[in-house]
């Protein structure tokens, strides 16, 4: 973000938000909970309509939202608005009683949101009723999530303060397929809601029928608010690494595709000792978000993330690993600078002596970072969303190939199918997959078998499975 932007920041008066699944809290959100705000009854002043008419012509805007995760589900059983069911006796509430799930999201750091339209600076007279309105915003979505708001411009000094202070992810807009499709404000939306708001007044309606006049009652769904869907990503930070010779660092230096396991905990051991030595207040951090003991089920979105990529795009490619992609997420307490500078120059294979840390035998191969980043977008990391998804190493599913005859291995397939459907939910992948694959062959001519390769003890070469998902949509 350079240069000033227009910006409207959002605190919650509890350390939670119930707006769940929606994450972030989405743009028309704001702009409903500003609409509320400068409504007095039914009715908004012409210089506050001029000023929400100007914020919904703006591009969506990205939001800088805190660490976060999901809490604890509860349910409440409330009465439901049917007592008709029960003769209209109020003495019988009980029996209409319906379940209502309240989930909320946790929020670390400071309760706040932060809405940036980089590079848009309002006119004066728009800007001061904008600060205005949201003096008088007090809440941003359900009844319980309370809050005050502020209006005004920042340059990306002072956001990026903010992004480092209070602990933030930014979610910025446009991002492609991103990881969510959030409503926002549009032209019309102003307008929309407020027509949406007289229709709720008179969605009951009274009509007297027949010769004794019976009043008979009519509802009508009020008409929908005008918004359009924006993609939203908040995509972390990434650093590719190449395996080069030691000795000649112009040379590439594969590592054998079927040991990636072994470079993977080789690189992630290495790099946590040089993080221990350098940041030892940060140890607790190191255990949890990079080695991964003691992490708990709220931590894995927020781990660092270390991807040996083996070489594919083409038929002579060979398969074998010269690359390394490692991945900050900006939900991480470590930070991305840190993290990489303990990569850089790590020796996977180097002979160490564990008691006085001294090298015993030099290693064969060093990371190096690079920019040369054209093999990223055979693994989707760049570039357009994709139907096809393939593995070129094999995936560890809680299912167990096996059996000869045709029955008994269609009935482990179909298990393999099913962990795979189950892992695409936990991954929050919400595009259908039309049709999933698996098998112990590769898809890859110069990949291995499954079984082929070393995952250590925790995944069982049985487990292993080649997997192929087609999505029905690009994602």
């Amino acid at each position: 973000m350079t240069g000033a932007s227009f910006v409207i920041q959002v605190h919650l008066h509890d350390d939670r938000w119930h707006g769940l699944p929606e994450w972030p809290p989405a743009p028309f959100r704001l702009f409903q909970a500003l609409v509320a705000a400068a409504a007095r009854g039914a009715r908004i002043g012409e210089e506050h309509m001029k000023a929400l008419r100007w914020l919904e012509e703006q591009e969506p805007p990205h939001v800088l939202a805190p660490f976060s995760a999901p809490g604890k589900s509860v349910t409440s059983f409330v009465p439901n608005n049917d007592l008709d069911a029960v003769g209209g006796d109020p003495d019988k509430v009980e029996k209409i009683r319906a379940g209502k799930i309240i989930r909320p999201r946790l929020l670390f750091h400071d309760p706040a949101f932060v809405y940036i339209w980089e590079g848009v600076i309002p006119p004066e007279d728009i800007l001061a009723q904008l600060k205005d309105i949201c003096g008088h915003l007090y809440q941003l979505g359900r009844g319980v999530d309370m809050a005050w708001a502020r209006a005004g411009c920042m340059d990306s000094a002072d956001l990026a303060r903010i992004r480092e202070a209070a602990g933030c992810e930014l979610h910025m807009a446009n991002t492609g397929a991103g990881a969510s499709s959030l409503p926002a404000p549009c032209p019309g939306s102003l307008d929309s809601l407020v027509e949406r708001y007289s229709a709720t007044r008179r969605r009951l309606t009274a009509e007297a029928s027949g010769r004794r006049g019976k009043t008979s009652w009519h509802f009508r769904q009020p008409p929908k608010p005008r918004a359009r869907m924006v993609c939203y990503g908040c995509p972390p930070r990434r650093r590719l690494f190449e395996l080069r010779d030691a000795r000649d660092e112009t040379a590439c230096r594969p590592w054998a595709r079927r040991h990636i396991a072994q470079l993977t905990a080789s690189l992630r051991d290495r790099a946590a000792r040089r993080l221990e030595g350098a940041l030892p207040e940060q140890a607790g951090d190191i255990e949890r978000f990079l080695i991964g003991r003691g992490a708990a089920e709220a931590d894995k979105a927020r781990r660092v993330r270390i991807v040996p990529l083996p070489s594919i795009g083409h038929a002579h490619a060979g398969g074998a690993i010269r690359r390394v992609l490692v991945e900050a997420p900006q939900g991480c307490p470590l930070r991305a600078g840190d993290v990489f500078w303990a990569f850089e120059g790590l020796s996977p294979d180097e002979k160490i002596d564990g008691a006085t840390g001294e090298i015993r035998e030099e290693g064969t191969c060093r990371l190096t970072a690079t920019e040369h980043l054209s093999m990223l977008d055979h693994y989707g990391v760049r570039g357009a969303p994709q139907t096809l998804w393939r593995t070129v190493t094999p995936a560890a599913l809680p299912a167990a190939r096996g059996g000869k005859k045709g029955q008994s291995r269609l009935v482990r397939e179909k298990r393999a199918i099913k962990a795979v459907r189950q892992a695409l939910r936990h991954a929050g992948i919400a595009a259908e997959a039309a049709q999933i694959r698996v098998q112990r062959e590769p898809f890859d001519r110069n990949a291995s078998p499954a079984g082929e390769y070393a995952f250590s003890e925790r995944f069982p070469a049985e487990r292993l499975w080649h997997v192929e998902i087609a999505f029905g949509r690009p994602v």
